[in-house]
């Protein structure tokens, strides 16, 4: 149905955004603005209204409506900033799935091909070394369509992660710096206050009636001795806050395109601390311990955003995997990192949950591969690790698994001559 056969719409509203490119808020619709005359605006007594287009790299995807008709300025800049951010990763989704259903058609193409290849071979038995390599061409094609595609997906997933990180860094820094510098201040407020009042009990033991029943009212005593407390536990709280942010920025690193020397453990400790909800016990779900055995490393060269969603990947696998065993007693994952032949960093990270067969082990770095239900995996995470970590760094991956024996993923990143490697692969 178009648009203008929509009486329950704001037709000229839409296809102002629409036409414009630009996001039209209205704080009363019925006072202010161009569309005051709208016979739709006429005809509800509409108030607060947003129309955003929905863009992404210069691409028109569609149009979020929203109105209000109880309150009168109901989007304002804090909330619009907000819903730009989901504007985006909605733009950014919808691009996704077209063009996942894109691939879709023309992997059915291609199999459509090799049927009609092989129909060919049945008839024409001297071509049968043609056919198998026109079969095996099309398969590699489509796998590099497969690979393309999941990289697409895992570049568009950092990229909308990063700009969240960043709204969402920008939003609470600002306040959680104020309010921590001013609790500063404050302290030291609160003690000099204390010492004069300390001064004043001193000097005057004996108080008039009148503020000995409001010493005694105010539970002075206890006051003066919670009151520092509690302006400590604020610091302590704000310092929290700005750790879990730094924490998200360490491990997006969206301002990173090239590869830099880094502190592994720095990732990992990043990537835990935003686990850690997961990892707590929550109702009926037992907690997972974190068992660290961190060797002495130095800095290594490599793309930290990158290898930090490889070690996001392989974390969470681990913790979905334990959910069930979590009901009747507590798990355990085991981090290891170490130097191996003095030229490789190796990360050990080792779950004691259900473990997994042969079968499904040698099909976890496929494309598309989960053995999740529907909607609960893309099967790209250990995809994607796989291009990472060899691909991209030059190392190795494997897992390593057998039912009831938990699951161990074992990588390696070359350290020695890493500089020269990865300028290589840059310039290519």
């Amino acid at each position: 149905m178009k648009i203008s056969a929509r009486p329950d719409l704001p037709v000229a509203i839409i296809n102002y955004a629409e036409r414009t490119k630009e996001s039209v808020v209205l704080n009363n619709a019925t006072q202010e603005g161009i569309f005051t005359n709208d016979p739709y605006i006429v005809r509800t007594h509409s108030k607060s209204i947003l129309c955003l287009p929905l863009i992404h790299q210069g691409k028109f995807t569609g149009i979020l409506y929203l109105e209000n008709n109880l309150t009168v300025g109901a989007f304002t800049s804090a909330r619009l900033s907000v819903l730009k951010l989901f504007a985006t990763q909605a733009s950014i989704s919808l691009e996704n799935a077209t063009l996942y259903e894109e691939l879709q058609i023309y992997s059915q193409q291609l199999e459509a091909k090799n049927q009609e290849l092989d129909s060919k071979n049945a008839a024409l038995q001297s071509s049968e070394a043609l056919l198998r390599d026109k079969n095996q061409a099309l398969e590699e094609y489509l796998y590099k369509l497969q690979q393309t595609q999941a990289q697409l997906v895992q570049t568009e997933k950092i990229s909308s992660l990063g700009q969240l990180v960043a709204g969402v860094a920008h939003e609470v820094n600002n306040p959680v710096s104020f309010i921590n510098g001013n609790l500063h201040h404050a302290s030291e407020y609160v003690q000099d206050m204390l010492n004069l009042l300390n001064l004043y009990q001193h000097h005057f033991p004996n108080p008039p009636a009148e503020i000995q029943a409001e010493i005694e009212e105010i539970e002075l005593e206890y006051l003066m001795e919670d009151l520092p407390r509690m302006v400590s536990s604020m610091k302590v709280g704000t310092d929290r806050i700005r750790d879990i942010m730094q924490s998200l920025r360490n491990f997006s690193r969206v301002d990173e395109g090239s590869a830099r020397a880094v502190n592994i453990h720095d990732g990992l400790e990043s990537t835990l601390m935003i686990l850690q909800h997961r990892l707590k016990g929550k109702g009926e779900l037992k907690g997972i311990n974190i068992v660290k055995e961190y060797g002495s490393l130095l800095p290594v060269e490599c793309y930290p955003g990158q290898l930090n969603q490889v070690f996001m990947n392989i974390l969470a696998n681990g913790i979905d995997a334990m959910d069930e065993a979590r009901l009747t007693s507590e798990k355990e994952i085991r981090i290891r990192t170490e130097v191996i032949d003095g030229n490789k960093v190796a990360i050990r990270i080792k779950d004691n949950g259900p473990g997994m067969t042969e079968e499904v082990r040698s099909k976890l770095f496929d494309p598309f591969f989960t053995t999740k239900p529907m909607g609960k995996g893309t099967g790209l995470g250990l995809s994607i690790s796989y291009q990472i970590v060899v691909e991209k760094h030059g190392g190795r991956i494997e897992c390593i698994s057998a039912p009831g024996e938990g699951a161990e993923f074992a990588i390696e990143i070359p350290i020695r001559q890493q500089s020269e490697k990865l300028a290589m692969r840059e310039r290519a």
